[in-house]
């Protein structure tokens, strides 16, 4: 499936997930709005082809044009932080 995706700013850091973990910016994880919490996916930058497989721990986006916000640490594996909003295939993972 396609979609958007951004990444979390920085005021998130330190501070508790909706499923009660700290983000952590260097962390691999992702918020999500249905996805169960633990749901693994792997997120696809199509325009380099890097990949990145990600950890849902929160809730959100809250953007309806995104279907995942993911941590700065995760986002820099496939994209520069100054693309902001990037367009991502994804797959949920077994």
């Amino acid at each position: 499936m396609r979609t958007m995706v951004a990444y979390y700013a920085d005021k998130f850091e330190g501070k508790k997930t909706a499923s009660g973990q700290i983000y952590r910016h260097s962390g691999m994880t992702a918020s999500n709005t249905s996805l169960p919490f633990g749901s693994r996916v792997e997120i696809l930058n199509e325009e380099n082809g890097k990949s990145v497989t990600v950890t849902v721990n929160d809730r959100g986006p809250l953007k309806a044009s995104r279907e995942f916000d993911l941590s700065q640490g995760a986002f820099k594996r496939i994209a520069s932080l100054n693309q902001g909003v990037i367009k991502v295939k994804y797959r949920i993972l077994e």
